[in-house]
């Protein structure tokens, strides 16, 4: 059992890399990237979090080698329709 569940976890995060990449880096310089990649380069950046009764802050590296690339990538992905919720 355990098994098909690391299986069917492994099979959902392929997907959700995969819509992604379709989506979000498309015209990027990891449109063609493996899921390794993407998930090395842009889903494992090490930050700190700091958590207050009501502010959250999050400390990213000033020098991260991808940190032009973020941004470009999300902005695609929150103008896609079929991701925001209707109100």
């Amino acid at each position: 059992m355990a098994n098909h569940t690391r299986f069917f976890l492994s099979l959902i995060a392929n997907i959700l890399l995969e819509a992604l990449r379709r989506l979000g880096l498309a015209g990027t310089a990891m449109a063609e990237a493996q899921c390794q990649t993407i998930r090395l380069k842009l889903l494992k950046i090490g930050a700190s979090v700091r958590v207050a009764v009501r502010k959250v802050w999050v400390k990213v590296l000033e020098r991260l080698p991808v940190c032009g690339s973020v941004p470009a990538c999300v902005r695609p992905l929150v103008a896609v329709e079929s991701l925001n919720p209707e109100v």
